[in-house]
């Protein structure tokens, strides 16, 4: 019967785990969302959960069933196409609803041994195998090939730790184990995961594989965190100094500060407790008397009080007799009472008790404490040390400014510093103070090698700031190829620097500055760069004959300043390029005359013209007669235009710049009088910003009246106080339109302005 019982119950299990649960998520089948639904054509049923992350929200195609992978066709339906699994439905059917809870709460905490095909209830774990079942146990402690196994039995403690190892390898989304890494999101992945989520351009490996290659990452990153330790603690240490000599200095500080206003307040003390007494000695007197006073009469008050109030009630609720013994008693206290003198009058006293201090005498004490003492608080920094050679001027940046950062004018007094060469001699140094708390040191060493730079309080020698400065020999060549005025010139700069014996490029960025006595500033522009050999090549346009100057930078700092003579070519009055031209205006041509004098050297000048809103415009090229030419265009929206001028046909250099204004026209048209058939057309000049300007030369515009037969109507032009002013006549009615021209402009424009002529 035992064993019947034990079969039977073994039989149960497995229908309970073949039948009644999902095989994705190993839960119950419900008639909630854990329906069972049966796949088409395989049969195999899942619960609905499972199905939708299965088919991800599609409406079509194909996806795999997880049992024996055959191909589901996915209908538009989704997951309600799929018939529900009747079988299993009904089975769960026969159960009550608390004993179909009780068992899916059991089944879900239950474990089943996973070493054999009948999966019974688990009762031992073993490292290599999983869940064991007491069979499986029993196997394991007697056969030798599973020696190096380790079982352990199944008990609460260990249940949990696996549950806490088996949550942390399963999908929260799918329930699954996760065995895969999507290294693309750096996530692990179950196979769900990566069917819905990590489909396109997404790469997986396995756990394992990741894993190895995390510990290499982390350990490679440990190594490089842990190298960061020394430097720290570098810090730790300066930061530690630094806190105990600011410390140091605020305790002393205060310390001062305390003494000087205790004294202060001694003195104030002493002052104010001997008026204070000159106060209270008559105050105390005068209030004893008022005290006295105000008893003796509060006494007789209650004397009064209480003997009233017994002779009301003896009189009120009192016998005859009580009231004749009553009298007897009292009689001779009340006829006491009634003779009081009580004097009611004010005392004939005024009294003036206050205390009296000069406001001038107060406020100069103030201010004097105001002046008593002040807080200094200076602070400077080292904010860079350039470099340095052998030979040359270096500098030292440093900022002064108090603890807020604000900056300070000039360097406090209490800094000191010295520059020591490699053997601990003082270098001369100077200070230059700049605006906005900027500080520069300069000095020049006199031989390479280890430099020390140290700065330090005269009020306390010990608090030292010490950086090291690498001094280096370096030479410096300048060559100038062809320097000709207003041609582009060449000046080849080689730098190196000695490190180890050795010579190489220096590092930092370095530029060349030209001047000259006629232009201060010249551009130089970097034309080629080689570090490895310390070359660089620059190109400037020299601008005058006179002598040049090349200021050679590496970073921020002038380390070499050369003298160039030997610019050649015609001298700057000598090229005489000019640019001259007449009244713009939109829509007409526009002129502009070119002259060279006749000891130019350039062969050919190209324009360049630009509009009011920085854009190239075309302008024509028109013919040359010796030294002189003549170019035109066409404006088409007022403004200023620019005209440069650049010589030399394959790297443009600029000669010469013109601004040409170029202005709209307008026009006022005024009848004579009502009985007159003569008109006045008054001409304006409209600049970009609509400034009216009047037009007072009458050969710098022709201007026309037509009809609309296209005939020119008779005009005369005159000049009077409101510009330049056309006259005509029209006898009948019509419709007229003006047409205007430039001097230099062969054709009439046409303008927008038509009006019509009355009887």
């Amino acid at each position: 019967m035992a064993t019947a019982s034990a079969s039977t119950s073994g039989n149960w299990e497995l229908l309970k785990r073949d039948l009644l649960t999902c095989p994705i998520c190993k839960d119950f089948f419900d008639d909630n969302n854990k329906k069972a639904r049966a796949l088409i054509p395989c049969l195999h049923s899942f619960c609905e959960e499972c199905l939708h992350v299965l088919i991800g929200g599609r409406t079509s195609g194909m996806f795999e069933c997880p049992m024996c992978h055959n191909e589901i066709f996915i209908h538009e339906e989704g997951v309600e196409w799929f018939q529900v699994d009747f079988h299993k439905q009904s089975l769960l059917d026969y159960l009550p609803d608390d004993s179909r809870n009780r068992l899916a709460a059991n089944w879900r905490s239950q474990k089943f041994c996973t070493a054999c095909d009948n999966h019974p209830i688990a009762e031992s774990w073993c490292n290599v195998c999983k869940y064991l079942c007491r069979i499986c146990s029993d196997s394991h402690k007697g056969m030798f090939v599973f020696k190096t196994h380790q079982v352990v039995e199944l008990t609460e403690e260990v249940e949990r730790n696996l549950e806490e190892r088996f949550h942390e390898k399963m999908c929260g989304e799918h329930q699954q184990e996760m065995n895969k890494v999507c290294t693309t999101c750096m996530e692990p992945v179950c196979d769900l995961c990566i069917e819905s989520f990590h489909v396109e351009n997404h790469e997986i490996c396995s756990l394992t594989d990741a894993a190895a290659e995390s510990r290499v990452l982390l350990e490679n990153l440990t190594t490089a965190v842990l190298s960061q330790q020394e430097p720290l603690r570098q810090v730790r240490s300066n930061i530690s100094k630094d806190h105990t000599m600011i410390q140091k200095q605020g305790d002393t500080s205060i310390e001062s500060l305390h003494l000087v206003f205790e004294k202060c307040h001694t003195a104030l003390r002493v002052q104010e407790e001997a008026l204070t007494s000159r106060i209270t000695q008559p105050h105390s007197h005068f209030q004893k008397q008022l005290v006295d006073k105000r008893e003796s009469a509060e006494l007789k008050l209650m004397q009064m009080g209480s003997n009233y109030e017994h002779v009301s009630d003896v009189m009120d609720k009192g016998s005859d007799i009580k009231v004749v013994r009553t009298r007897k008693e009292i009689e001779p206290t009340m006829n006491e009472i009634s003779s009081w003198v009580i004097d009611t009058k004010p005392a004939l006293q005024l009294r003036n008790l206050r205390f009296e201090h000069q406001d001038t005498e107060l406020q100069s004490i103030c201010d004097k404490i105001a002046r008593l003492g002040n807080v200094v608080d200076e602070v400077v920094t080292i904010e860079k040390i350039g470099q340095a050679f052998k030979g040359y001027t270096s500098t030292i940046n440093m900022k002064v400014s108090d603890s807020l950062n604000n900056p300070l004018s000039v360097l406090p007094e209490f800094v000191q510093f010295q520059v020591l060469d490699p053997s601990q001699q003082i270098i001369q140094s100077t200070v230059s103070n700049v605006a906005d708390g900027k500080v520069v040191i300069t000095y020049k060493p006199q031989e390479a090698g280890e430099h020390t730079f140290v700065m330090f309080s005269k009020h306390d020698p010990d608090s030292k700031c010490k950086m090291v400065i690498d001094v280096h020999e370096l030479s410096v060549a300048v060559e100038v190829i062809n320097a000709k005025v207003y041609k582009p010139s060449t000046v080849k700069v080689t730098i190196q620097k000695v490190v180890d014996g050795r010579e190489c490029g220096v590092e930092s960025r370095v530029k060349c500055l030209m001047s000259s006595s006629s232009w201060q500033s010249i551009p130089c522009e970097i034309m080629t760069f080689n570090i490895e050999d310390g070359l660089y090549t620059f190109r400037f346009i020299p601008r005058s004959h006179d002598m040049h100057i090349l200021d050679i930078c590496v970073g921020d700092d002038t380390i070499v300043r050369r003298q160039i003579t030997s610019v050649i070519g015609i001298t700057a009055a000598d090229v005489g390029i000019t640019a001259s031209c007449g009244l713009g205006l939109v829509n007409h041509k526009c002129v502009v005359d070119i002259e060279k004098s006749k000891q130019s050297t350039e062969p050919l000048l190209y324009p360049r013209l630009k509009n009011p809103k920085g854009e190239m415009c075309p302008i024509n090229i028109g013919t040359s007669s010796g030294c002189q030419s003549r170019w035109h265009f066409y404006p088409t929206i007022p403004g200023t235009y620019t005209l440069e001028v650049y010589g030399d046909l394959n790297e443009f250099y600029e000669l010469c710049t013109l601004q040409i204004p170029v202005y709209s026209l307008n026009f006022q048209i005024y009848k004579k009088s009502a009985f007159s058939s003569v008109y006045d057309i008054i001409v304006l000049a409209v600049n970009e910003n609509q400034e009216v300007h009047l037009v007072s030369d009458r050969h710098m515009i022709q201007m026309q009246v037509r009809n609309k037969r296209n005939q020119v109507l008779e005009s005369s032009t005159v000049i009077d106080g409101l510009g330049w002013k056309l006259n005509f006549a029209c006898s009948g009615p019509d419709m007229c339109k003006i047409y205007t021209r430039t001097h230099s402009s062969s054709e009439f424009v046409e303008h927008a302005e038509v009006f019509r002529i009355l009887n």
